[in-house]
């Protein structure tokens, strides 16, 4: 599947939202939503059954390069997607903030600065989580592991759609 970003004519409403907490993330605007081989994501939400009304929380330090991400997963969600860009927090500040959002499944980056995603992982995990978290890296996932997350959800589109709809499913085995 190729990704691309084109400009439907109809959605903007949907474009607003998905632009408003871009904007509250310190995102630029898209001025196109996210397609996949040439149909629209809003046409293709059956396709993503496992995902709807999931509330997905995406954190990453590079708000800019995962933006079409976000407003696939949004579109996908039907809208219970989250961003949370990481800073300048410490590993302990970001993990109390994501345990306030209690999404039920995180995709938390690597290195983001200061912030290192398995440091972040394994104090969810020291203050007991309840949901399912996710290496959402390019990078290694071997730290990852050593605090105890096991899947890794690729980025990118429309990879992150793939991984994410085949790992809910409930006969996945884990593969990182």
């Amino acid at each position: 599947m190729k990704s691309e970003i084109t400009n439907p004519k109809d959605n903007q409403e949907l474009l607003e939202d998905i632009n408003f907490v871009l904007l509250q993330n310190g995102c630029d605007e898209l001025t196109f939503i996210p397609r996949i081989e040439g149909t629209y994501l809003v046409e293709t939400e059956d396709v993503f059954e496992a995902l709807k009304n999931k509330r997905i929380l995406i954190v990453d330090d590079e708000p800019n390069l995962i933006r079409a991400e976000f407003a696939a997963l949004y579109v996908a969600t039907g809208g219970s997607a989250m961003l949370l860009v990481a800073t300048n927090e410490t590993n302990e500040e970001l993990a109390r903030k994501i345990l306030a959002i209690e999404p039920e499944i995180l995709l938390l980056d690597g290195n983001m600065g200061v912030i290192y995603g398995p440091t972040v992982a394994q104090e969810l995990l020291k203050q007991g989580y309840d949901f399912k978290i996710f290496a959402h890296t390019h990078g290694s996932t071997r730290d990852f592991r050593k605090v105890g997350v096991e899947d890794k959800i690729e980025k990118g589109l429309p990879r992150l759609l793939e991984d994410l709809t085949m790992k809910l499913h409930p006969r996945y085995k884990t593969d990182i």
